[in-house]
């Protein structure tokens, strides 16, 4: 019997022979002879298959060996080995070596086969691998390209921006030196030799070169710093003109003492001159550097120009009238209180009804509630029809949107500036102000457009139709309908010529409605219209908050000239909670 024990024996497939009477009758053969002796088989006249494989194949363990090749040719060795091992073993059966043999090489087959996938899987895993890689190094190369572009552009702005300040500097520069001539002078006698303009640069003043080496002798000076926000050209040329025939600052103050029919103080006309040592300290830059006189002033006495006009009254005075035109409308034609109609509009005017509710608190139980609250109070109703009629002269006439329906090239030109004026992150100062620039322009196209009549009367009957429609269900019982319709057409009139002049005057203006939720009063920005005789702190310190926001609080900014300059225009009208 066989001498392995019977837990150690594989269980029998189905189909496959039993090999046990085999191994039984191969035992009672020959009871002393192994099942496996290579060593006393003959194959070919040689030895065993497997001393013969010994011979002529590595013994060493496959641990060893380098390649995949190698590993397989000896695994493949190795299977044929057994192969013709079983195949010379006589004490089995025929039938039990062939299905050995057919097994094995089975094997050594689907193990062929099965490597072959995994190198294929490998590979492709490989492949992958190095196509993601050199998809994250080009993706990494744009990333640094793009921003090495940007950085060069940063550089290159910061670079203009930073010469346009050094040749307003410079200009600052010339004139306060020719308006304050002691400094001048002393600048001459300077022991570090310091270079002035006038002095070595001439008639280069106005070169390049001139302003950089301008700008180095007034990064010497200590000058004190100068009150003027900005030089004009004129300012600039007239300083250059003054100051480009002479070859130092000696020659500057000896032609300032010499001119005696001339003003010899402030070039301002109310200047007077504090400098009492003109002829001991003129003596001595002068002489040395012995230049001729001239009986020229620094500065030639200009009247001043008048001041630019003052853009911030005109069109506060332009929103006064809007307002008081509104309020005026509003105290006349819908101020009494009518409970139905107003109930009527909530339940069969889901639109209107909405657009009242979102002029109050987004939450709509909240806002109808408070909508019925104002419409149920002779003191609050015209207020809250002027907040109505406010809101959509700002959201829909005085607004650049308006002028979107001239043309599909404006409206798609338009929503571009007003896309990039509201995109992430702000843009520059510069960049804002040339797309504000650009807008006017459009607006400015249109108006100047032979097609610009036609479009303003039909927008104006359109504007005052919806203004009717909106306006019309809170009217008072017997008022005449005819004459109200008729002065909310000067109304929109009114409206759309101040917002033609808005948006091409290449200004910028912040309109905004406070909102109610949580809001309180400031004195800053809100007047009280139902507290006239209170003090404004005294209700901001009492932290009353809003019931009603009827007009909103309007900013505009000029960003053309070297400072931005902002004017409040008006102040958001509230009514305050009790």
């Amino acid at each position: 019997m066989s001498q392995l024990p019977n837990r150690s024996r594989p269980a029998r497939r189905p189909g496959d022979p039993d090999l046990r009477g085999s191994v039984v009758r191969a035992e009672h053969m020959d009871p002393s002879a192994p099942q496996f002796v290579p060593t006393q088989l003959k194959h070919n006249g040689n030895e065993s298959i497997s001393s013969d494989s010994t011979k002529d194949t590595d013994d060493r363990p496959p641990s060893e060996w380098l390649t995949r090749a190698e590993m397989t040719t000896w695994f493949e060795s190795r299977i044929a080995d057994i192969v013709a091992t079983v195949g010379a073993t006589t004490q089995i059966s025929l039938n039990v070596r062939e299905n050995l043999s057919e097994e094995l090489q089975r094997f050594a087959s689907e193990w062929k086969e099965r490597e072959n996938v995994v190198e294929y899987n490998e590979n492709d895993r490989l492949k992958n691998r190095i196509r993601h890689l050199e998809r994250e190094l080009n993706r990494a190369n744009h990333d640094h390209i793009s921003r090495t572009k940007e950085l060069e552009r940063t550089i290159a702005l910061q670079k203009e921006e930073l010469d346009i300040k050094e040749n307003q500097l410079n200009g600052k520069r010339l004139l306060w030196l020719a308006s304050h001539p002691p400094s001048a002078h002393q600048k001459a006698l300077d022991t570090y030799n310091s270079t002035l303009p006038g002095g070595e640069l001439g008639s280069n003043m106005t070169s390049a070169q001139g302003l950089q080496n301008a700008a180095t002798a007034n990064r010497r000076l200590n000058l004190p710093p100068t009150s003027l926000s900005r030089l004009s050209r004129a300012s600039l040329a007239a300083m250059e003109g003054a100051v480009q025939d002479e070859q130092s600052t000696g020659g500057l103050l000896r032609r300032f003492e010499s001119s005696k029919a001339l003003p010899t103080g402030s070039a301002l006309p109310s200047g007077r001159s504090n400098y009492r040592d003109h002829h001991h300290m003129a003596t001595q830059p002068a002489t040395e550097i012995n230049f001729p006189a001239s009986n020229m002033a620094v500065v030639p006495f200009q009247t001043p120009a008048p001041p630019p006009p003052d853009l911030g009254a005109d069109y506060t005075a332009e929103f006064t009238r809007i307002f008081t035109i509104i309020e005026g409308w509003s105290r006349e034609y819908a101020h009494m209180v009518n409970p139905s109609q107003d109930r009527g509009i909530a339940s069969g005017n889901q639109g209107l009804w909405t657009y009242m509710m979102r002029l109050t608190y987004p939450d709509p139980q909240s806002a109808h509630s408070h909508v019925m609250a104002l419409l149920s109070n002779e003191q609050t109703r015209f207020w809250f029809v002027m907040r109505m009629a406010m809101t959509y002269c700002f959201e829909e006439i005085m607004h650049p949107k308006t002028f979107q329906q001239f043309n599909v090239a404006v409206s798609s030109k338009l929503k571009s500036i007003k896309d990039r004026l509201d995109a992430k992150p702000v843009p520059s100062i510069d960049a804002r102000q040339e797309l504000i620039r650009e807008q006017s322009n459009v607006v400015e196209q249109v108006i100047a457009s032979p097609h610009y009549t036609e479009f303003r009367n039909a927008a104006l009957m359109h504007h005052t139709k919806h203004l009717r429609d909106m306006l019309g269900p809170l009217l008072n019982k017997n008022c005449s309908r005819s004459k109200a319709g008729a002065d909310l057409g000067v109304l929109v009139i009114a409206c759309f010529d101040l917002g033609s002049k808005m948006w091409s005057a290449r200004l910028s203006f912040q309109i905004i409605f406070p909102e109610l939720l949580g809001a309180k009063f400031v004195a800053g920005t809100m007047i009280a219209k139902d507290h006239p005789n209170d003090n404004p702190f005294h209700l901001q310190t009492k932290q009353k908050r809003l019931k009603l926001v009827m007009t909103p609080s309007i900013t505009m900014r000029d960003d053309n000239s070297l400072t931005i300059i902002a004017k409040n225009l008006h102040k958001a009208n509230v009514l305050l909670m009790t």
